[in-house]
């Protein structure tokens, strides 16, 4: 878990930058300086570990198809679980689709002849004929 980092204007360098000159009134105690660059450097050793922790998972997520966890890595594993060694004609959607597209009267021809069995669940062999030899 990030530690919760308290907003406190005076760690702010624009803070200093802002504020009046020593001549105009302004100014800083060294004891207070000091308290405020101890305190930036107790926040930057706390929060180091989780800072390395997010850097490192960055980069896993941003590499490449040969870093496991990587989102590239991931989305070709599902793409390939999807086309599960589909040949050529049939590997993308797009060819699936345009198959589908020029072939709709077929389609429709094996969908009635599928109705019109009495248990479709249990085609049989001639059956299974009369399907594919339209």
């Amino acid at each position: 878990m990030i530690p919760r980092v308290k907003r406190d204007d005076t760690l702010d360098p624009a803070y200093f930058a802002l504020r009046p000159k020593k001549s105009e009134g302004g100014g800083e105690d060294l004891t207070e300086i000091l308290r405020r660059l101890l305190y930036l450097e107790e926040c930057c050793e706390e929060v180091q570990p989780q800072l390395h922790s997010l850097s490192t998972a960055i980069t896993i997520l941003n590499g490449d198809t040969t870093i496991d966890g990587s989102v590239k890595k991931t989305v070709t594993n599902e793409i390939n679980k999807v086309i599960n060694n589909a040949p050529e004609a049939f590997d993308t959607l797009k060819e699936v689709a345009d198959w589908i597209e020029e072939n709709t009267t077929t389609i429709t021809n094996i969908i009635n002849i599928i109705d019109s069995m009495e248990k479709p669940e249990a085609i049989s062999e001639p059956e299974i004929d009369r399907i594919f030899n339209l």
